[in-house]
């Protein structure tokens, strides 16, 4: 009951009898889509900061992906965070 009450009382989880209000996405970016740019994001960031050694495969399709959005950003005038 103490766990509980805490995490009401932080907004992790709703009181008793009430429901979460979830934040409405914008994007009309699939589920699968999402989770995609999130894993290649994770897979950038640990060859970035960790050296973790990807493979052939993955570097070509990330470093493919990356040259889509930036042209996709100099025609819609979008700018997508990447680092």
């Amino acid at each position: 009951m103490l766990g509980l009450a805490i995490l009401e009382r932080t907004g992790v989880t709703a009181y008793r009898g009430e429901r979460m209000q979830l934040q409405e996405t914008t994007a009309s970016e699939s589920g699968f889509d999402r989770q995609a740019r999130l894993v290649a994001a994770v897979l950038l960031e640990a060859r970035d900061r960790m050296g973790v050694e990807l493979p052939a495969e993955a570097e070509e399709a990330l470093a493919k992906d990356v040259e889509e959005n930036a042209e996709a950003a100099k025609t819609s005038g979008a700018k997508l965070p990447r680092r």
